[in-house]
């Protein structure tokens, strides 16, 4: 399968929006999580959650050049 860089701009972006809802959903709904033994703090998925959507805008930015 040959991708060109639009299409890898595409899928990235995509799994990074996926990430996104996912870290927002968790800070949302209070899910806890565990790490090993340690528990995640919610302030992390806030952070995850931003990070990730500026990935996925940065990818769908790209994807449109």
């Amino acid at each position: 399968m040959n991708m060109t860089s639009q299409s890898f701009s595409r899928l990235a972006a995509v799994i990074f929006a996926l990430g996104a809802l996912a870290q927002l959903s968790r800070a949302l709904t209070g899910f806890n999580m565990m790490a090993g033994s340690m528990m995640v703090p919610l302030w992390a998925s806030w952070i995850a959650a931003l990070v990730l959507g500026l990935l996925a805008w940065a990818g769908f930015m790209a994807q449109s050049k």
